[in-house]
């Protein structure tokens, strides 16, 4: 059978109605791959897990070879759809990779006996290696980085891949779904593939570990060349309509001067090159002081406009355990940092985890509040998920505690806490999640609007009605922080004499909703954006809208040429 004839399906399960806002980059760079080795490949979106199996089959009626992105949270759905294929299509090879694959492939094969094979690590090349072998039926013993079912009981495992060191070589993705447009509201866009962190909790640092240890001559972070960044850019913005380019590298500045040069380097190109796009990244708080201003300023010149910091905690000690770099202070100074360059800044957060206290809660508390985040109701739910493979899985194993019985690689939340009584207080957040019981959901708008507003700064002469906006933005995000803050820290000192006291609970939560006044605060954000979009209608600035779960969203389009013309004026 030649190779065009050999039917590739790469499917991405998103288990989220949430997820459906993203572009599934990594099989749609598998798929421009197979493309290029002269196979017929296509990639399949599937939304919310919502194709059924009749669908399916309608879709592999000329597919060999099925791959599968697979999650924690999509592993029953993968499973139950591979079991019902192989029942009518015993002849298809079913492949699964992902996060998942590096730590789990046994337990995958074993507990899914229709899946054939899981991809380990880097999938760019063992995916071509792979489906050679099935086409000409060689033993799949020749392809490294692979573990494969030679019977129902018994697996195999080949030699670990080689790590591709020239990035530059790795075709662009197909952007199948950016080309259809298919509710997705910013591109991706990767740089580099790595992260010099080592946080106790992270699977994708473990898994990068893995290929180092592997390939000893590779570093923790390779990089693209800012050329063939900027040329896929270019591309993108050439085939599609969309401008706002999300940078999917662990962190963007890499690490060390050469890290930062390497972002001066990017910016200097986006501002020569005159490019009207916009950019969303993730940074180290440890990564920037005061003597980056003028990089900063730089970034912002390029088209950054909303930054993410992963946080996590704002109790020191809990940092140290998470092994994080960044202290309390080096979070607090870098949040204050990026907002005086005028980027919306988002962060991660873990409020609960198995070792939290109680004096802990209290602590994030205050600095969520200190911080400017207490509004975003999420962070004070956001809860540790385990993932095998990550450091403090191997830690808690070890010590024979805190996981639970049920726990694995498809119920990451199954531990227990030290203290009991956070762990019943958990249990009663998951039963009454603060965001559920709100008739609107508030803090995705706030956090679009400051997007917004940090886009439309970059126009010529909009600096000072920016700033109005922004003040405006922050007395809405402060009334609504105050709310959650006591709430949350009534709950803290109920919860603490006894989490079992749901009828407490329960009125401090109603109180809340009482106090938020949620629609009241939404119609303010809404009508700053209103007031934003006829801004922009008043100087004639294009703007494209994208609907999105929670309502439109607004795209500025950036007019580079008017706003090269007034910095140069401000400049002279």
């Amino acid at each position: 059978m030649n190779k065009r004839d050999y039917g590739v399906l790469l499917v991405n399960p998103l288990p989220y109605n949430d997820y459906s806002l993203s572009e599934s980059l990594g099989i749609e760079y598998l798929d421009a791959i197979l493309l290029e080795a002269g196979y017929s490949s296509r990639v399949l979106v599937d939304r919310s897990c919502e194709l059924g199996l009749e669908r399916m089959l309608a879709e592999i009626q000329e597919v060999r070879f099925l791959g599968y992105t697979m999650y924690s949270e999509s592993v029953d759905y993968v499973f139950g759809m591979a079991t019902g294929l192989k029942a009518i299509r015993p002849d298809i090879h079913i492949c699964v990779g992902g996060p998942l694959s590096c730590f789990c492939a046994e337990q995958i094969l074993g507990d899914c006996k229709c899946i054939d094979s899981v991809v380990i690590g880097e999938a760019c090349e063992t995916i071509v290696d792979l489906v050679e072998c099935l086409r000409i039926g060689n033993t799949l013993s020749t392809c490294a980085g692979l573990c494969y079912r030679i019977s129902a009981e018994e697996i195999c495992w080949t030699s670990p891949r080689k790590a591709i060191v020239d990035m530059d070589a790795i075709p662009f993705p197909t952007r199948t779904v950016l080309k259809r447009d298919q509710g997705v509201l910013v591109a991706y866009i990767t740089t580099s593939t790595g992260c010099v962190g080592n946080c106790v909790f992270c699977v994708e640092s473990a898994i990068f570990k893995h290929v180092v240890k592997t390939n000893p001559h590779v570093k923790r972070v390779r990089y693209r060349s800012v050329d063939k960044v900027v040329s896929e850019l270019v591309t993108v913005m050439s085939e599609t309509d969309f401008d706002t380019f999300e940078i999917v590298d662990s962190s963007f500045e890499g690490y060390g001067d050469c890290g930062k040069s390497r972002l001066e380097e990017f910016a200097d190109k986006i501002i020569e090159k005159k490019l009207p796009c916009y950019f969303i990244c993730n940074f180290r708080a440890d990564s920037f002081h005061k003597e980056d201003n003028s990089l900063l300023s730089k970034l912002s010149n390029a088209g950054v406009c909303l930054v993410f910091i992963g946080v996590e905690s704002g109790c020191d000690p809990t940092l140290r355990y998470f092994r994080k770099r960044a202290k309390v202070m080096d979070n607090l100074r870098t949040i204050r940092l990026l907002r005086e360059h005028g980027f919306a800044v988002e962060i991660g957060f873990i409020m609960f985890h198995p070792k939290t206290t109680f004096a802990e809660l209290r602590e994030n508390t205050a600095f969520l509040a200190e911080a400017g985040f207490a509004w975003d109701v999420d962070l004070y739910v956001s809860r540790l998920a385990l993932y095998p493979g990550a450091p403090i899985v191997g830690e808690l194993l070890a010590k024979g505690s805190l996981l639970k019985s049920t726990y694995s690689y498809r119920r990451p939340h199954d531990y227990d806490f030290a203290d009991s009584g956070v762990g019943a207080f958990v249990s009663y957040l998951e039963r009454w999640n603060p965001n559920t019981n709100l008739a609107i959901d508030i803090s995705i708008p706030i956090l679009q609007t400051e997007v917004l507003i940090s886009k439309v700064r970059k126009i010529p002469g909009a600096f000072n009605i920016c700033e109005r906006w922004g003040h405006r933005m922050n007395h809405i995000k402060q009334e609504f922080g105050m709310c959650n803050a006591r709430w949350f820290l009534s709950c803290i000192n109920i919860a603490e004499k006894n989490a079992a006291d749901v009828e407490r609970l329960d009125r401090v939560g109603k109180r809340r909703i009482g106090e938020i006044k949620e629609k009241e605060l939404a119609s303010r954000v809404r009508e700053i954006e209103r007031e934003i979009t006829l801004e922009l209608r008043r100087h004639s600035a294009p703007y494209v809208t994208r609907q999105s779960p929670w309502g439109d969203v607004i795209y500025p389009k950036r007019i580079f040429d008017l706003w090269q013309r007034e910095t140069e004026k401000v400049n002279d």
